[in-house]
């Protein structure tokens, strides 16, 4: 829905702090193309990258995966469906991700207002992301990867990189530039 106003600094300069080939799609945005438009654009440029990687002078080891907030769900059913598939991404980084379709975990209530964006404005725009008529409890389409991604998600295979050393490495040092606590778990 926002696009990808002002993340092209970020991550040019993401880029030449960690070493790392940076790939960001252009997806198809909600209003317009609701719900599995992004997602079918995300796993189509996954799928294509980890086929065409090696040609492209990056590091041979499988692209990793990332996204914040509505993109962190995609990276997150992204990762998913590679996994299922047998190829999984070398990482994930999910930044803030929106991984509750219902918004209504203990952390939406608590945190509800006061943070610069608030558990209204979440669901405002699932309601803008997701078609008329999608349950957003539905577990099934959970388990298929086609609304939102259980947190519990065996990601079994998955593992570090030289890549995943050298960006929680930019993270933390960008994270004390800015007098941030980081909170990084791999």
């Amino acid at each position: 829905m926002i696009g990808r106003a002002g993340y092209d600094a970020p991550l040019r300069e993401l880029a030449l702090a960690s070493g790392c080939l940076i790939v960001a799609p252009e997806c198809r945005l909600a209003p317009e193309h609701p719900f599995p438009a992004a997602l079918e654009d995300g796993l189509a440029v996954a799928r294509w990258l980890n086929a065409e990687v090696a040609g492209l002078g990056a590091s041979p080891e499988p692209p990793a995966v990332a996204g914040d907030s509505s993109g962190g769900n995609l990276a997150a059913i992204i990762t998913h469906e590679l996994t299922r598939g047998g190829t999984p991404p070398s990482f994930q980084v999910l930044i803030y991700p929106t991984l509750d379709a219902t918004a209504s975990s203990a952390s939406y209530e608590e945190f509800a207002t006061g943070y610069g964006f608030s558990s209204e404005k979440a669901r405002w725009y699932f309601d803008q992301y997701l078609p008329p008529g999608i349950d957003r409890r539905t577990r099934t389409q959970i388990a298929r990867g086609t609304l939102d991604i259980d947190a519990r998600l065996d990601l079994h295979g998955l593992t570090q990189s030289r890549a995943h050393q050298r960006l929680k490495k930019f993270l933390e040092d960008w994270n004390k530039a800015k007098k941030v606590k980081p909170s990084l778990t791999v």
